[in-house]
């Protein structure tokens, strides 16, 4: 099977697991046989040569600090979630040389995805759209109505009739609750997955009487550091100093470590720095437990399943997107997302209240059955051989067709600077 994929990021340049994922799925792929062609942007990260699957043809209109003038910023917005005529064009040689079976569609926002869903429709190739995050949200709520509706269809039926594939149910009650999308054709949920294989579990813990609890991912308030500092000073005052809390990942961690010093932390707490995804899974069998007090709108959150893998017991803030795969109590620990919830919870944990082998058994078998990326690249895989088809190359190879490219992408720009001029007066 040929899969032609589509990626605003791909690695080495990446800002988190959405990108990882998705070039996880490429590796694992072609390991099984299929072509494979990647259509990404510019990395700036160095790295070996690259391989020849990779072509870093599109442009990136997002990430990256955009200055203050007003109209700049409208105008990467627009081609951000809209219309970049460059990348489409782009998508369009490509589809007509690869030719392929499927074209698998991973985060679009940041080039132009509107359209290039758009063209892939006209062109009648068959397409997924896998949904990490809320994309459908993102490019649609970017611009006005009458002007995204020129890619996405009457009542957004560009999506509502889409093969998607996503992470979790949570996800899709996000996309509905800002767009009003149900999907017609039903959603695949494939879950975050680790590569379980050759990882150590962790077989005793609180060793010496100390808690070692962990977290890992960006080092930012919505991924919850803010909460674990504040949590972890209450047990100082309670008097609980046998715990110690290592952070790793990148961010602001000068904000955080003076902050950690001002709760006078410092004794407890560090800020180790980002490490590979391959040091992390062998890091994570020195812990008993992983923090993840992330914020309610966590589509997934692949660092806890990670983590339990290796026997590294999760608490877990309990309405986000992989709370669906884990049972309170059974595989994890689960918490309202409160500095006086998260507290209690961690309190538990130090007084030797929760039995963490009872739950490190649950969630390794749990993990290491139903959440290994090799079972769930099966499911993707017969996603992508469900939509395989024939599919004619006329559309594409009309000598009007670009045309019509150039017409729908220049107008969207026209009314877009309209609505610019009426908000600007």
């Amino acid at each position: 099977m040929r899969v032609l994929f589509i990626s605003n990021l791909y690695p080495p340049y990446f800002l988190g697991g959405y990108e990882l994922a998705c070039s996880e799925v490429v590796h694992e792929l072609i390991d099984r046989g299929h072509e494979v062609l990647v259509l990404t942007s510019f990395s700036h990260v160095p790295a070996p040569l690259e391989s020849e699957y990779i072509n870093r043809c599109l442009e990136l209109r997002c990430f990256h600090p955009l200055g203050t003038d007003a109209k700049f910023i409208e105008y990467n917005r627009f081609e951000a979630s809209c219309s970049n005529l460059q990348n489409t064009y782009e998508v369009s040689k490509a589809i007509r040389r690869f030719n392929p079976d499927v074209v698998y569609c991973w985060n679009l926002y940041g080039i132009g995805g509107l359209a290039i869903v758009d063209l892939l429709t006209m062109v009648g190739v068959p397409w997924i759209l896998h949904l990490m995050d809320n994309i459908p949200g993102l490019l649609l709520n970017q611009t006005a109505p009458k002007i995204h509706a020129i890619f996405s269809r009457e009542n957004y039926d560009i999506f509502r009739d889409a093969r998607i594939i996503a992470m979790s149910a949570h996800l899709l009650s996000e996309v509905y609750d800002t767009t009003g999308i149900t999907f017609r054709r039903g959603v695949e949920i494939i879950p975050g997955w680790v590569a379980s294989r050759g990882l150590l579990v962790r077989s005793t813990y609180q060793c010496e009487g100390r808690t070692r609890f962990a977290m890992a991912g960006t080092i930012e308030a919505h991924k919850g550091v803010d909460l674990i500092l504040q949590a972890a000073a209450h047990l100082l005052r309670q008097g609980l100093v046998n715990f110690d809390i290592d952070f790793y990942g990148s961010g602001s961690i000068d904000h955080y470590r003076s902050m950690a010093i001002g709760l006078d932390l410092c004794n407890h707490v560090r800020f180790l720095g980002e490490r590979k995804k391959s040091e992390l899974l062998k890091q994570y069998q020195n812990y008993d437990v992983f923090l993840f007090p992330v914020w309610e709108r966590e589509p997934f959150g692949i660092a806890p399943i990670e983590a339990a893998a290796c026997g590294c017991v999760p608490i877990i803030t309990s309405a986000c997107g992989v709370a669906e795969q884990l049972v309170g109590e059974v595989h994890c620990l689960k918490t309202e997302r409160t500095v006086e919830a998260l507290a209690e919870t961690m309190r538990a944990v130090v007084c030797r209240q929760v039995d963490l082998p009872r739950l490190r058994q649950a969630v390794v078998a749990l993990v290491r059955s139903d959440l290994t990326i090799d079972r769930c690249l099966d499911r993707i895989e017969k996603v992508l051989e469900g939509e395989r088809r024939n599919w004619d190359q006329s559309v594409l190879n009309d000598i009007k067709f670009p045309l019509l490219i150039h017409t729908k992408h220049y107008f969207a720009r026209f009314l877009a600077s309209k609505v610019e001029a009426i908000n600007t007066e």
